[in-house]
């Protein structure tokens, strides 16, 4: 039933009634035919469904398998990034102990010649010592 233009409300009721012929088809249990034919079904679905884990399981050790790849070229990537480090690190160490060597040996040779200064120094203070007492007992 149309709203009546002239009105300024529609009733409730017209509207909460459905005509006979928009009414769902009532539900029936299913016939033993319908049953039989989705028991039949059954183990095509069981089997798709096994079909469906397997991928999943064959996906998942895809998966984990390029994983342990990736990881595993990640390790020898760090494997050589260590051995470059390692080699950088005995050069330096090489460097190292060359430029240290050269310090003891000016170290050692700095030594000689302040001993060799003393050594001059005091024979010096010898001599003078010894001007000074003959002056003296002049």
């Amino acid at each position: 039933m149309p709203p009546d233009l002239t009105s300024t409300t529609w009733p409730v009721s017209t509207t909460s009634r459905i005509p006979a012929s928009h009414h769902p088809v009532p539900l029936r249990p299913p016939s033993s035919t319908v049953c039989r034919r989705r028991i039949s079904f059954l183990p095509f679905i069981t089997e798709g469904h096994l079909y469906l884990q397997k991928m999943k399981l064959c996906g998942i050790n895809a998966l984990k398998n390029s994983m342990i790849l990736f990881y595993f070229s990640l390790v020898g990537d760090l494997k050589e990034v260590v051995v470059h480090i390692q080699r950088d690190i005995k050069t330096v160490g090489d460097s190292m102990s060359i430029k240290m060597q050269y310090l003891q040996s000016t170290a050692n040779d700095i030594a000689n010649v302040v001993g060799k200064s003393l050594e001059n120094h005091m024979q010096l203070l010898d001599g003078q010592s010894k001007a000074m007492v003959s002056l003296i007992n002049l």
